[in-house]
Order: C-alpha cells, then structure tokens, then sequence
C-alpha cells in the first residue's frame, strides 16, 4: 500500500499488468512471508525488531525478493509483474 498526498491507500497490485512470472525462472506461483529485522540503532541493542517486511519467493527456484508496508496480495502481484 502506498498512501497519497491526500491521504488514500492505493493498491498498486490493481495497476500491474499481467503476471509475468519470477524474474529468474518464470515460474507463475510464489510464498509471501512477512520478515522482521532489527535496524543499526538503538533498537539493536533493545533487541526490537523495528523494520517490517513482506518477503515472496518463488516456489521453483527459491529467488526473493522484499517490500516494504505491502499487503500480501500486492506484494506478490509486484513479483510476479
């Protein structure tokens, strides 16, 4: 989801085209897992996992790729673009 100015979510899945597939194999079928991570700051040493992640990969070849505040859907239409 991204946010515009005015303050409305926008789905970029609903603006990418056909699927694709992975950039690497083709292949149409991916996982989105969500992946947490400490920063390089106070929070690494507090132990806070303060970066959030939704992270696909493809079922095939096991290439990934991240995004950042994306909803499950979105990010594996953006993969699979």
């Amino acid at each position: 989801m991204i946010v515009r100015e005015d303050g409305e979510d926008v789905d970029l899945s609903e603006f990418v085209g056909e699927e694709t597939g992975c950039a690497k194999c083709g292949h149409t079928e991916a996982t989105v897992d969500d992946v947490a991570v400490t920063g390089n700051d106070p929070s690494r040493a507090l132990d806070v996992e303060s970066r959030r992640f939704k992270t696909v990969t493809c079922d095939r070849c096991g290439y990934a790729e991240q995004y950042k505040r994306r909803r499950p859907e979105e990010a594996r239409a953006l993969f699979l673009r």
